[in-house]
């Protein structure tokens, strides 16, 4: 009470009730309807958490990108930048590839991180990748190179090793002329 009257409360404004009808005769009676309307409020309000939460996932699943993965496939893994990085800009979000070793349920999958590590990822989180290449190319001699060698690279070609040779590419013609940041070139039409 203020002032002999009673607080209009948001409550009240909610709910359309006035307080001085809200009160009645007895309180009882005004504690009984109260805990009545109260009732009815939460309801409402559970009803309606309800139909947003149903409306969002629909919302979502239609924006869902399903990715099904084997297990036996390599994947990477996005990981937040942690906390101490310096700059997350640059920071490499996507790790492994990894192993997948298990579908545990339809979006998500148990991976192999390390020898006895493994870790639960949903799938939105992983993208494919090529297996790890864990072994250097076979590369096939070449009969031309065991051919003109001398003798005292015999030893180097019983091992089935060649020598690679790194020539330069050749000149690409370009359609517009490359430049220097400080040097000014005209602009010229393609042909």
């Amino acid at each position: 009470l203020d002032k002999g009257r009673l607080p209009r409360l948001p409550m009240h404004i909610l709910m359309g009730v006035n307080p001085k009808a809200m009160l009645g005769k007895h309180y009882s009676e005004a504690a009984y309807n109260l805990y009545h309307t109260l009732q009815n409020a939460y309801i409402t309000a559970n009803n309606m958490l309800k139909s947003k939460q149903i409306s969002a996932k629909k919302h979502h699943d239609n924006d869902l990108h399903v990715q099904n993965f084997i297990v036996g496939e390599f994947t990477y893994v996005w990981k937040p930048a942690p906390k101490g990085c310096e700059s997350r800009k640059f920071y490499d979000h996507w790790k492994g590839p990894y192993e997948i070793v298990q579908k545990v349920t339809s979006h998500t999958y148990k991976i192999k991180l390390a020898q006895d590590k493994f870790d639960i990822v949903h799938m939105e989180l992983m993208k494919a990748a090529a297996p790890p290449d864990n072994t250097s190319p076979v590369i096939p001699p070449n009969q031309n190179a065991t051919d003109n060698n001398t003798s005292s690279n015999d030893a180097d070609s019983d091992s089935g090793l060649v020598e690679i040779r790194n020539e330069p590419e050749p000149e690409v013609q370009r359609r517009y002329p490359v430049r220097n940041r400080t040097q000014r070139v005209p602009y010229q039409h393609a042909p």
